[in-house]
């Protein structure tokens, strides 16, 4: 699990992040520790998968932002399902659905926007790999 976690707190290749991001980070951080202290597993599940995946293809393929301005998002991804996964059981049908949300956001494909050109399309890389086939900041 430890490369999971350095995987995330590697440096951002776009230098150091603004203060107000790392604030907002931290809430978020915060937030996601609270939902599970709470019991709200399922709800942060589906938060995850619905809201945060849509969220990171929306802001990439509608309204054109750069895979660098997304970071944040797949930060949050990733840390939810971290947390999912420590706090849920591999003896109950919760790690089960942890596993289908990953092979169904795998499923998906490569994250693409049409662009115009030669090649057709923008497929959406980082330096860990292609969203949403390497889910970047989901390990290696």
């Amino acid at each position: 699990m430890y490369h999971l976690r350095d995987s995330l707190l590697s440096p951002s290749p776009k230098g150091t992040p603004y203060i107000g991001e790392l604030d907002s980070a931290s809430r978020d951080e915060d937030d996601i520790r609270a939902s599970i202290a709470r019991g709200e597993l399922e709800e942060l599940r589906a938060v995850a998968f619905h809201n945060r995946t849509w969220i990171i293809s929306t802001r990439y393929c509608q309204t054109g932002d750069a895979v660098d301005s997304l970071e944040g998002y797949l930060h949050s991804l990733w840390h939810m399902y971290y947390q999912l996964g420590r706090h849920t059981s591999h003896e109950t049908p919760g790690q089960n659905r942890l596993v289908l949300d990953i092979i169904r956001i795998q499923g998906k494909g490569p994250l693409t926007r049409p662009v115009s050109g030669v090649y057709g399309i923008d497929i959406a890389r980082t330096v860990e790999g292609t969203l949403w086939n390497d889910l970047p900041f989901l390990g290696h």
